[in-house]
């Protein structure tokens, strides 16, 4: 919900190789009931392994065991092959988080919602192509259709209601369902529904108010009578901070070497879009339920995996909820969440039947949290290309303007003889040569491979970050360092 959300194109695991013909074929997660994890074997080879290498890259985002910290799980195959509290979940009292330690997860709500409607509509009793004034018969759609599969997708062109101008005042108010809409629903279209994808949180809380016209329960009753019960989700539920809810974690924001409580929000305002607490045993039990096909069918999680097509037939980076990608040939499930106080990153990785989670009780401003289950699952899965070594290359070769069809650049220059990325505000991230032409991103995973013409001459490059790969040719004179 918070600022970090903007970022989701920027960051995190957008790294799709695969054709956006296909959807991503979800295996079953196969995962240990919560009475099995005490039985899970933490002592065999493997798992000694990569316990060292994922405590190394801890021990370099939570240095102190006494501040905020997090939850993290590693699953495969089965089996818990790591997981780590560490931190305080209130530094107040002085308690420590452990796994059954519940966080708010901000946008990682976002699945469930999704899923709820999927079997609303496996059910028969809405649809997807509905259009939302069938629902809500009085919200301006400027003469569009907007649909709810509109919604699921982040293809309506609705505002995303953090951008209205007088959020910050209005997110510590409660409201009613009914009452928010009306907060948000008068704002302009940012485009023709279906032309663009925009992440909205104003398309959730939609869906979450359809659920309840729909169900004639409040949101929260329906997931947890339809969902949490069913699966055994003790310990996930709809926050509200009058309730006692156990094993609530606190959320703080960093303040020059200290740490302050989270600023208050009301959570009728994340609402379907970001209100849920969970933990990292109860997220894990999510993810296989849905992977198994025990929440809705695998013909409609099949439909919710596949890249959303717009109107002129551009793939986007996501299905229904979940951002799809790719780590090295490895396809990618997941989603981030971030609220004041809270950031979670959640990743499944199919094909090799791999689940990571990542809870912390703060907005870190200089831990890349947003990142942290992609670099777990790429210990987890052995990708070569976690630890980078750099590798003498002609950089100035691969150096400068690049631009896709829709108008985008990428800058790319060269400092001290290395190869840097150049993004907004001028920041720089160092690229590594992964094999010939071939770089990446060691921050955010993104893959840059490099085209030569007839001569050898680099003319363009594709960029692996999005559902899939973008083209971008070159556009500045070739110096003659660089055409020999």
């Amino acid at each position: 919900m918070n600022q970090t959300l903007t970022r989701l194109f920027a960051l995190f695991f957008f790294l799709s190789t695969y054709s956006a013909q296909n959807s991503l074929i979800a295996a079953p997660l196969k995962v240990a009931s919560k009475n099995q994890y005490a039985h899970t074997s933490e002592h065999d080879e493997e798992q000694s392994a990569l316990a060292i290498r994922v405590d190394s890259l801890l021990n370099e985002y939570f240095p102190s065991e006494n501040a905020p910290g997090a939850a993290i799980m590693i699953v495969k195959d089965g089996s818990v092959l790591y997981k780590k509290s560490i931190g305080k979940a209130n530094l107040e009292l002085d308690t420590d988080i452990h796994h059954g330690s519940l966080f708010r997860i901000g946008s990682n709500t976002k699945p469930f919602t999704a899923m709820a409607i999927l079997k609303l509509a496996e059910d028969g009793q809405i649809s997807l192509q509905d259009d939302i004034t069938r629902y809500i018969s009085d919200y301006p759609t400027d003469g569009h259709t907007i649909t709810i599969e509109h919604l699921l997708t982040h293809t309506s062109g609705i505002r995303n209601f953090t951008s209205v101008d007088g959020f910050s005042q209005a997110q510590t108010k409660n409201y009613s369902p009914e009452d928010f809409i009306d907060f948000f629903k008068h704002q302009p279209m940012d485009f023709p529904p279906g032309s663009q994808y925009r992440y909205s949180n104003s398309g959730y809380f939609l869906l979450g108010y359809i659920i309840e016209k729909v169900t004639k329960q409040s949101y929260a009753r329906y997931l947890k009578s339809t969902f949490f019960t069913p699966l055994g989700m003790n310990n996930t539920t709809y926050d509200n901070p009058r309730r006692i809810i156990k094993n609530r974690t606190s959320g703080y924001v960093p303040d020059e070497g200290y740490f302050l409580n989270g600023k208050h929000i009301s959570m009728t305002v994340p609402y379907s879009a970001g209100a849920l607490l969970s933990t990292t045993e109860d997220l894990t039990i999510w993810y296989q339920a849905v992977m198994d096909g025990e929440v809705v069918s695998q013909a409609s999680l099949k439909k919710a995996l596949t890249p959303y097509k717009l109107n002129d037939g551009t793939s986007t980076c996501c299905g229904y909820a979940w951002f799809l990608g790719n780590l090295l040939g490895s396809p990618i499930i997941g989603h981030t969440g971030g609220i004041t106080g809270y950031y979670s990153t959640l990743v499944y990785l199919p094909q090799d039947e791999v689940f990571v989670v990542g809870l912390t009780n703060c907005n870190w401003q200089n831990i890349d949290f947003e990142n942290l289950s992609t670099k777990l699952a790429a210990l987890a899965i052995e990708k070569p290309y976690f630890e980078p070594k750099k590798k003498d290359i002609n950089a100035a070769f691969y150096a400068g303007t690049y631009t896709s069809p829709t108008g985008d650049n990428i800058t790319l220059i060269v400092e001290n003889d290395e190869l840097f990325l150049v993004g907004r505000n001028e920041s720089k991230w160092i690229l590594f040569e992964a094999n010939n032409d071939t770089f990446y991103n060691e921050i955010d995973f993104t893959t840059f491979r490099f085209v030569r013409n007839s001569k050898g001459q680099i003319v363009s490059l594709s960029s692996l970050r999005h559902a899939e790969p973008v083209q971008y040719h070159r556009k500045i004179e070739l110096t003659r360092s660089q055409q020999q």
